[in-house]
């Protein structure tokens, strides 16, 4: 029994090695004086605008970051493999929208990126080993 156990150890150490390096996340971090809102949108196509379901879905995934903590969104498995567009959008609680800021998947980019959140602008920058399934690259246009 103790090396079954041992070995269910191993194996979800190793599982959650693999995911935090091999896929890639955006870290926000709040550096304001006041509770911000994040959300996180993971669409289909690209291209076009987001359909309904698509948009209530980024409003079932909102956080609350509380001023000089952080908070990391792993992409999910889907979004890679189907090259989905990542849309991240930041705000005060009770305010209007702050900042918002699309990713691409693909093989360029950066594995992972950190999100600095001031008041009144944000700082993107990219952070740990370039080293994973897919890259983020950051949009050119918003949805």
């Amino acid at each position: 029994m103790k090396y079954k156990i041992a070995i269910f150890l191993i194996i979800s150490f190793l599982a959650y090695i693999f995911y935090s390096l091999f896929f890639p996340g955006l870290k926000i971090i709040n550096n304001t004086n006041n509770i911000i809102r994040a959300t996180k949108g993971e669409f289909k196509n690209k291209n076009s605008d987001p359909d309904l379901d698509e948009v209530e879905d980024m409003f079932d995934n909102i956080v609350y970051i509380k001023p000089n903590e952080s908070y990391t969104y792993n992409i999910s498995m889907k979004s890679l493999i189907n090259n989905e567009k990542i849309r991240v959008d930041v705000s005060y609680e009770k305010e209007g929208l702050v900042s918002g800021r699309s990713f691409i998947i693909g093989d360029s980019g950066s594995c992972k990126y950190k999100i600095n959140i001031y008041d009144g602008y944000n700082d993107i920058e990219t952070r740990g080993l370039d080293i994973c399934y897919r890259k983020l690259s950051i949009a050119e246009d918003d949805i």
